[in-house]
């Protein structure tokens, strides 16, 4: 009996160290999982706080590009000065060709905006074309896209700011024709774009776009130097 007692009272031990060991094995476990989440969550907030700096200097890059004033010692803004540049150096190398031109703007009345990286790139029309004599059109075609019949989304405006820069940076007047349009959506004027769409569920704003749309837009040309007086938005 002194034999079994003593086995028993052995085993029970034994139980109850390995026990220990899983608890102690699950709780470095779960602490290891802890520390693994920690880590890659402060890896990611500082990827994304790199991610906004890096944008915001972008922005910032690129509003002083575009800035429309004269500074001390300037007598010209950095925008005339692209506009000059554009002028007497890269305007000369565009083509100037009808049906190009034309199928560009078809094809943004369409509704079928290019994405950031293509306005972007070597071959764009941004890049190829000579559009100054389609200025008043590319904006009127962002604006109402399809006559009316189609909307601009939420995931076009990346593409069309990208657009809108590269069309301020190069050609006068293109901002001026694009601009009062978006202020009439915001406002609900009737002066917008195309006025009897005005019952066709684009939020009554008489313009093709949604009004939400065209306050993300004002938005971004603020944030990327297209718009620099923010009193009429404001209004």
């Amino acid at each position: 009996e002194a034999e079994a007692a003593k086995a028993a009272e052995e085993e029970r031990l034994r139980k109850e160290e390995e026990e220990r060991r899983r608890r102690i094995s699950e709780e470095l476990e779960r602490r290891k999982k802890l520390q693994s989440d920690y880590e890659a969550r402060v890896i990611s907030a500082i990827d994304a706080l790199e991610s906004v700096v890096s944008t915001c200097q972008k922005h910032r890059e690129l509003r002083g590009q575009l800035d429309p004033a004269t500074s001390i010692g300037n007598a010209v803004s950095p925008l005339e000065g692209a506009r000059t540049t554009f002028q007497e150096q890269t305007k000369k190398s565009l083509k100037s060709d009808f049906k190009k031109c034309t199928a560009f703007v078809k094809k943004l009345k369409s509704g079928s905006f290019p994405s950031p990286s293509e306005v972007t790139s070597t071959n764009s029309a941004i890049r190829t074309l000579n559009l100054s004599r389609y200025v008043e059109e590319v904006a009127a075609a962002i604006v109402e896209p399809g006559g009316g019949g189609s909307k601009v989304k939420l995931t076009d405006v990346p593409g069309i700011v990208a657009l809108c820069v590269e069309m301020h940076r190069r050609y006068e007047g293109f901002v001026e024709s694009l601009v009062p349009v978006l202020l009439a959506g915001v406002g609900g004027a009737a002066g917008g774009a195309n006025p009897s769409s005005a019952n066709d569920g684009d939020d009554g704003n008489g313009s093709s776009i949604p009004r939400r749309i065209c306050l993300r837009l004002l938005t971004e040309f603020i944030i990327h130097g297209i718009v620099t007086d923010t009193k009429p938005i404001l209004k």
